[in-house]
Protein backbone atom coordinates (compact mmCIF):
# COMPACT_ATOMS: atom_id res chain seq x y z
CA UNK A 1 0.00 0.00 0.00
CA UNK A 2 2.79 2.42 0.92
CA UNK A 3 4.61 1.52 -2.31
CA UNK A 4 1.57 2.51 -4.37
CA UNK A 5 1.31 5.81 -2.52
CA UNK A 6 4.97 6.58 -3.16
CA UNK A 7 4.65 5.58 -6.82
CA UNK A 8 1.65 7.79 -7.54
CA UNK A 9 3.17 10.73 -5.66
CA UNK A 10 6.33 10.45 -7.75
CA UNK A 11 4.28 10.37 -10.94
CA UNK A 12 2.40 13.44 -9.81
CA UNK A 13 5.61 15.27 -8.95
CA UNK A 14 7.14 14.36 -12.29
CA UNK A 15 4.10 15.53 -14.20
CA UNK A 16 4.18 18.92 -12.51
CA UNK A 17 7.95 19.30 -12.12
CA UNK A 18 8.20 22.17 -14.58
CA UNK A 19 5.74 24.23 -12.58
CA UNK A 20 6.91 23.35 -9.09
CA UNK A 21 10.04 24.14 -7.13
CA UNK A 22 12.03 22.10 -4.66
CA UNK A 23 10.59 23.69 -1.55
CA UNK A 24 7.05 22.87 -2.60
CA UNK A 25 8.10 19.21 -2.63
CA UNK A 26 10.04 19.22 0.63
CA UNK A 27 7.19 17.77 2.76
CA UNK A 28 6.95 14.75 0.49
CA UNK A 29 10.75 14.52 0.23
CA UNK A 30 11.02 14.51 4.03
CA UNK A 31 8.33 11.84 4.18
CA UNK A 32 10.42 9.65 1.87
CA UNK A 33 13.53 10.26 3.97
CA UNK A 34 11.77 9.56 7.26
CA UNK A 35 10.35 6.30 5.88
CA UNK A 36 13.79 5.38 4.46
CA UNK A 37 12.62 5.38 0.85
CA UNK A 38 15.99 6.74 -0.21
CA UNK A 39 15.83 5.53 -3.80
CA UNK A 40 12.45 7.20 -4.30
CA UNK A 41 13.75 10.40 -2.68
CA UNK A 42 16.62 10.42 -5.17
CA UNK A 43 14.21 9.95 -8.07
CA UNK A 44 12.14 12.88 -6.85
CA UNK A 45 15.24 15.10 -6.79
CA UNK A 46 16.13 13.99 -10.32
CA UNK A 47 12.71 15.09 -11.59
CA UNK A 48 13.24 18.53 -10.08
CA UNK A 49 16.86 19.07 -11.06
CA UNK A 50 16.21 20.40 -14.58
CA UNK A 51 13.09 22.31 -13.59
CA UNK A 52 14.47 24.11 -10.55
CA UNK A 53 17.64 25.89 -11.63
CA UNK A 54 17.29 28.42 -8.83
CA UNK A 55 17.60 25.70 -6.20
CA UNK A 56 20.47 23.71 -7.70
CA UNK A 57 22.59 24.00 -4.53
CA UNK A 58 19.64 22.81 -2.47
CA UNK A 59 19.12 19.86 -4.80
CA UNK A 60 22.80 18.93 -4.60
CA UNK A 61 22.65 19.16 -0.82
CA UNK A 62 19.60 16.92 -0.58
CA UNK A 63 21.08 14.47 -3.07
CA UNK A 64 24.19 14.27 -0.93
CA UNK A 65 22.01 13.78 2.14
CA UNK A 66 20.13 10.92 0.49
CA UNK A 67 23.39 9.17 -0.43
CA UNK A 68 24.75 9.84 3.06
CA UNK A 69 21.69 8.34 4.74
CA UNK A 70 21.80 5.31 2.45
CA UNK A 71 25.53 4.93 3.33
CA UNK A 72 26.71 5.50 -0.23
CA UNK A 73 29.39 7.88 0.98
CA UNK A 74 31.44 8.15 -2.21
CA UNK A 75 28.37 9.33 -4.15
CA UNK A 76 27.45 11.65 -1.29
CA UNK A 77 30.78 13.46 -1.64
CA UNK A 78 30.17 13.90 -5.38
CA UNK A 79 26.93 15.77 -4.66
CA UNK A 80 28.24 17.74 -1.68
CA UNK A 81 31.28 18.81 -3.71
CA UNK A 82 28.91 20.55 -6.16
CA UNK A 83 27.78 23.04 -3.51
CA UNK A 84 29.10 26.32 -4.85
CA UNK A 85 27.51 29.20 -2.97
CA UNK A 86 29.01 29.81 0.50
CA UNK A 87 26.03 32.05 1.32
CA UNK A 88 23.48 29.31 0.68
CA UNK A 89 21.72 28.35 3.95
CA UNK A 90 22.61 24.67 3.45
CA UNK A 91 26.26 25.22 2.46
CA UNK A 92 27.63 24.86 5.99
CA UNK A 93 25.65 21.72 6.73
CA UNK A 94 26.68 20.22 3.41
CA UNK A 95 30.34 20.98 4.11
CA UNK A 96 30.17 19.26 7.50
CA UNK A 97 28.47 16.18 6.05
CA UNK A 98 30.95 16.18 3.18
CA UNK A 99 33.89 16.28 5.59
CA UNK A 100 32.43 13.38 7.57
CA UNK A 101 31.91 11.26 4.44
CA UNK A 102 35.46 11.98 3.30
CA UNK A 103 36.81 11.11 6.76
CA UNK A 104 35.00 7.77 6.56
CA UNK A 105 36.62 7.19 3.16
CA UNK A 106 40.10 8.10 4.44
CA UNK A 107 40.31 11.39 2.51
CA UNK A 108 41.58 13.31 5.53
CA UNK A 109 43.26 16.28 3.84
CA UNK A 110 40.21 17.05 1.72
CA UNK A 111 37.93 16.70 4.75
CA UNK A 112 40.05 19.16 6.73
CA UNK A 113 39.97 21.63 3.85
CA UNK A 114 36.17 21.50 3.66
CA UNK A 115 35.93 22.49 7.31
CA UNK A 116 38.75 25.01 7.45
CA UNK A 117 37.43 27.03 4.51
CA UNK A 118 34.14 27.74 6.29
CA UNK A 119 33.39 31.19 7.70
CA UNK A 120 31.47 30.57 10.93
CA UNK A 121 29.88 32.89 13.45
CA UNK A 122 27.73 30.61 15.59
CA UNK A 123 29.79 29.46 18.60
CA UNK A 124 28.16 26.01 18.67
CA UNK A 125 29.09 25.40 15.02
CA UNK A 126 32.62 26.70 15.68
CA UNK A 127 32.83 24.19 18.52
CA UNK A 128 31.49 21.44 16.25
CA UNK A 129 34.17 22.22 13.65
CA UNK A 130 36.89 21.92 16.28
CA UNK A 131 35.46 18.55 17.32
CA UNK A 132 35.29 17.28 13.72
CA UNK A 133 38.86 18.42 13.00
CA UNK A 134 40.01 16.74 16.21
CA UNK A 135 38.38 13.51 15.05
CA UNK A 136 40.11 13.73 11.67
CA UNK A 137 43.47 14.29 13.37
CA UNK A 138 42.88 11.16 15.46
CA UNK A 139 41.93 9.16 12.38
CA UNK A 140 45.12 10.39 10.71
CA UNK A 141 47.06 9.60 13.93
CA UNK A 142 48.33 13.20 14.02
CA UNK A 143 48.41 13.43 17.80
CA UNK A 144 50.37 16.70 17.87
CA UNK A 145 47.69 18.48 15.83
CA UNK A 146 45.00 16.87 17.99
CA UNK A 147 46.65 18.19 21.15
CA UNK A 148 46.66 21.70 19.69
CA UNK A 149 42.99 21.74 18.76
CA UNK A 150 41.76 19.81 21.81
CA UNK A 151 43.10 22.63 23.97
CA UNK A 152 40.07 24.61 22.71
CA UNK A 153 37.60 22.05 24.10
CA UNK A 154 35.46 23.75 26.74
CA UNK A 155 32.74 21.09 27.32
CA UNK A 156 30.23 23.94 27.14
CA UNK A 157 27.70 22.39 24.78
CA UNK A 158 25.80 19.23 25.61
CA UNK A 159 25.76 18.30 21.89
CA UNK A 160 29.56 17.89 21.85
CA UNK A 161 30.78 17.60 25.46
CA UNK A 162 30.55 13.79 25.64
CA UNK A 163 32.46 13.41 22.38
CA UNK A 164 35.14 15.85 23.52
CA UNK A 165 35.75 13.70 26.60
CA UNK A 166 35.68 10.55 24.49
CA UNK A 167 38.28 11.96 22.08
CA UNK A 168 40.60 12.81 24.97
CA UNK A 169 40.32 9.22 26.16
CA UNK A 170 41.00 7.87 22.67
CA UNK A 171 44.03 10.13 22.38
CA UNK A 172 45.42 8.61 25.60
CA UNK A 173 44.75 5.11 24.30
CA UNK A 174 46.62 5.89 21.07
CA UNK A 175 49.50 7.48 22.94
CA UNK A 176 49.85 4.51 25.29
CA UNK A 177 49.39 1.82 22.65
CA UNK A 178 52.57 -0.06 21.86
CA UNK A 179 52.35 -1.28 18.31
CA UNK A 180 53.45 -4.89 18.05
CA UNK A 181 56.25 -5.74 15.62
CA UNK A 182 55.55 -8.58 13.14
CA UNK A 183 59.31 -9.04 12.70
CA UNK A 184 59.86 -9.45 16.44
CA UNK A 185 56.94 -11.89 16.62
CA UNK A 186 58.58 -14.01 13.90
CA UNK A 187 61.94 -13.97 15.68
CA UNK A 188 60.37 -14.97 19.01
CA UNK A 189 58.45 -17.83 17.40
CA UNK A 190 61.60 -19.01 15.64
CA UNK A 191 63.39 -19.11 19.00
CA UNK A 192 60.50 -20.64 20.98
CA UNK A 193 57.40 -21.78 19.06
CA UNK A 194 54.28 -19.97 20.25
CA UNK A 195 56.12 -17.03 21.82
CA UNK A 196 55.21 -14.72 18.95
CA UNK A 197 51.51 -15.34 19.56
CA UNK A 198 51.95 -14.80 23.28
CA UNK A 199 53.70 -11.51 22.44
CA UNK A 200 50.67 -10.60 20.27
CA UNK A 201 48.38 -11.11 23.26
CA UNK A 202 47.07 -14.53 22.21
CA UNK A 203 48.40 -16.38 25.26
CA UNK A 204 46.18 -19.46 24.99
CA UNK A 205 46.95 -19.91 21.31
CA UNK A 206 50.65 -19.43 21.97
CA UNK A 207 50.74 -22.04 24.73
CA UNK A 208 48.83 -24.47 22.52
CA UNK A 209 51.34 -23.91 19.71
CA UNK A 210 54.24 -24.46 22.11
CA UNK A 211 52.84 -27.73 23.47
CA UNK A 212 52.00 -29.08 20.00
CA UNK A 213 55.47 -28.17 18.71
CA UNK A 214 57.02 -29.86 21.74
CA UNK A 215 55.07 -33.07 21.07
CA UNK A 216 56.18 -33.22 17.42
CA UNK A 217 59.75 -32.31 18.37
CA UNK A 218 59.91 -35.11 20.95
CA UNK A 219 58.44 -37.62 18.49
CA UNK A 220 61.02 -36.56 15.89
CA UNK A 221 63.88 -36.90 18.39
CA UNK A 222 62.63 -40.28 19.61
CA UNK A 223 62.36 -41.52 16.01
CA UNK A 224 65.88 -40.38 15.26
CA UNK A 225 67.32 -41.89 18.43
CA UNK A 226 65.64 -45.28 17.97
CA UNK A 227 65.32 -45.72 14.19
CA UNK A 228 67.87 -43.40 12.64
CA UNK A 229 67.71 -40.53 10.19
CA UNK A 230 66.62 -42.69 7.25
CA UNK A 231 63.66 -44.31 8.99
CA UNK A 232 60.14 -43.64 7.71
CA UNK A 233 59.04 -42.73 11.21
CA UNK A 234 61.72 -40.02 11.51
CA UNK A 235 60.96 -38.63 8.06
CA UNK A 236 57.23 -38.44 8.79
CA UNK A 237 57.51 -36.81 12.21
CA UNK A 238 60.41 -34.60 11.09
CA UNK A 239 58.38 -33.35 8.14
CA UNK A 240 55.34 -32.67 10.31
CA UNK A 241 57.44 -30.80 12.87
CA UNK A 242 59.17 -28.73 10.16
CA UNK A 243 55.88 -27.74 8.55
CA UNK A 244 54.35 -26.89 11.92
CA UNK A 245 57.46 -24.94 12.98
CA UNK A 246 57.51 -22.79 9.83
CA UNK A 247 53.74 -22.33 10.03
CA UNK A 248 54.12 -21.22 13.64
CA UNK A 249 56.52 -18.44 12.55
CA UNK A 250 54.29 -17.16 9.74
CA UNK A 251 51.21 -17.54 11.93
CA UNK A 252 52.79 -15.35 14.60
CA UNK A 253 53.63 -12.65 12.06
CA UNK A 254 50.05 -12.58 10.76
CA UNK A 255 48.61 -12.72 14.28
CA UNK A 256 50.48 -9.54 15.18
CA UNK A 257 49.38 -7.82 11.97
CA UNK A 258 45.77 -8.78 12.66
CA UNK A 259 46.06 -7.62 16.28
CA UNK A 260 47.33 -4.20 15.18
CA UNK A 261 44.61 -3.94 12.52
CA UNK A 262 41.89 -4.90 15.01
CA UNK A 263 43.03 -2.19 17.42
CA UNK A 264 43.11 0.46 14.69
CA UNK A 265 39.73 -0.59 13.28
CA UNK A 266 38.10 -0.47 16.72
CA UNK A 267 39.58 2.97 17.45
CA UNK A 268 38.57 4.35 14.04
CA UNK A 269 35.02 3.05 14.46
CA UNK A 270 34.73 4.79 17.83
CA UNK A 271 36.11 8.05 16.41
CA UNK A 272 33.67 8.02 13.49
CA UNK A 273 30.72 7.31 15.79
CA UNK A 274 31.74 10.23 18.00
CA UNK A 275 32.01 12.47 14.93
CA UNK A 276 28.64 11.35 13.61
CA UNK A 277 26.48 11.75 16.73
CA UNK A 278 26.77 15.55 17.10
CA UNK A 279 26.25 16.05 13.35
CA UNK A 280 22.89 14.31 13.51
CA UNK A 281 22.04 16.05 16.79
CA UNK A 282 22.79 19.60 15.59
CA UNK A 283 21.74 19.50 11.93
CA UNK A 284 18.63 17.30 12.13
Amino acid sequence: MRFLFVFFMLVACHASSFSQHLYQNLPFFNYLINTRNYEEAGLLLNTLEDADHLSIDSINYYKGKVFYLSQNLSEATVSFNKLSNPNHPLFIQGSFYNAFCKSHLGEYQSAMHDLQQLTLSDSLIVNLRALQLAGIYLLDRNLHAFDDISSTFNHKYYQTSSQEKSFLGIRNDLGNYKRKSPFLAGVLSAAIPGMGRIYAGKTGLGIGTLLTSAVFALQTWESYRKDGVKSARFIIFGSIFSIFYVGNIWGSVFTVKISNAEFNDAVNHKILVDMHIPLRSIFN
